[in-house]
């Protein structure tokens, strides 16, 4: 849970703490100014800086709380729990949470943080619940002074859903998606994993990593091809050759290529056929793909944000609007009819 800018208020710290006991949260962070109304603010109501460090007190091991700029030594003599730092750090399975009050980072002063962090700020007394290009901005609003027209607010963390709430009715104000955040393998040149990044940051960095291609075919020569939506986040509007896509943190090749097929297309319950593994790099990425074909003559369920509509090319057709297909499709689409060949021919030879 979530709370700034207290301000001294004591109705609002008891409103606070009674949100944190029913809450179920584990640990309550402040992000600063816990005492002193400020000189720019009118006093809020019930200002009582020493009932309200005795209340806080009471829950003293469950608090994390960072320094505002109206927060002073003097303020720390009455607290039994750390308010002097500057920032805090709360390390997830694969995101950091950077605490701030806010007066010396913010938006428009980022600490480092990579790809998929997620700032928590307080001190301009406003919600904020967003993202900012690959940065997720977390504000609870103020529980003493609210500003901009906005009820007094906290902030909760529950199943990677950062969400503002009226203090006093529990309303939602504003709401953040951020550990829905996926994650992939990232992989070197002999193709194995050395880390794990947000599909943003690998984006973002070109870093390696794995995908699927499945050759989807209709056994008489005709390759399924989709165009993919204008809201991708990699080539959009682009013709595929193949279905498939990023392979997920220690998903299996496999596994994933059947996943995807399903999600993408509607495509269950088929057998796959595994042509082996290449690499591929260009100016926009750099990837080890898994090769598979299946068979399917549909009728084929389109992922709505992923797909925006199939037809069936041949070949020649493909390679006549090359211009029109991304570039890693392409090799796959090639390898397949290689390998197949090759296929074909030793199996010519052994009869």
């Amino acid at each position: 849970m979530f709370a700034s800018d207290l301000h001294g208020s004591l109705p609002a710290t008891e409103k606070v703490l009674e949100r944190f006991a029913h809450s179920g949260a584990k640990w309550l962070v402040i992000l600063g100014d816990l005492l002193n109304h400020g000189p720019r603010n009118a006093l809020p109501e019930g200002y009582n800086p020493s009932a309200v460090a005795q209340s806080l007190n009471t829950v003293a091991d469950k608090i994390i709380a960072v320094r505002g700029n109206c927060d002073s030594e003097v303020d720390q003599m009455l607290l039994q729990f750390p308010i002097t730092a500057p920032w805090q750090q709360v390390l997830l399975a694969q995101q950091r949470l950077f605490l701030t009050h806010g007066h010396l980072y913010h938006p428009g002063h980022l600490p480092p943080l990579s790809a998929g962090d997620v700032l928590i700020f307080g001190h301009t007394h406003l919600p904020v619940a967003e993202k900012h290009e690959q940065i997720y901005l977390f504000n609870p609003g103020s529980v003493s002074i609210p500003k901009g027209g906005f009820e007094a607010s906290y902030g909760m963390l529950d199943d990677g859903v950062l969400t503002v709430r009226t203090l006093e009715s529990d309303g939602v104000i504003a709401q953040s998606h951020f550990v829905g955040t996926e994650w992939v393998d990232i992989v070197n040149e002999d193709n194995e994993v050395i880390a794990q990044a947000s599909r943003e940051q690998m984006r973002a960095q070109r870093l390696r990593h794995r995908a699927t291609y499945i050759v989807v075919h209709d056994g008489m020569g005709k390759i399924l091809v989709q165009r993919r939506t204008e809201i991708k986040d990699f080539m959009p509007g682009m013709l595929d050759a193949t279905a498939g896509g990023v392979v997920q943190a220690d998903e299996q090749m496999l596994e994933s290529a059947r996943r995807e097929a399903e999600e993408e297309l509607g495509i269950a319950g088929v057998p796959f056929a595994e042509h082996g593994q290449f690499y591929f790099e260009d100016d926009s990425c750099r990837v080890w793909g898994g090769l598979f074909s299946c068979v399917s003559h549909g009728p084929f369920a389109l992922q709505e944000e992923e797909v925006s509509e199939v037809s069936w090319m041949s070949p020649e057709e493909i390679t006549a609007r090359c211009d029109e297909f991304t570039p890693d499709s392409l090799k796959a689409l090639a390898l397949w009819m290689t390998r197949n060949a090759k296929n074909e021919s030793q199996s010519e030879e052994s009869e």
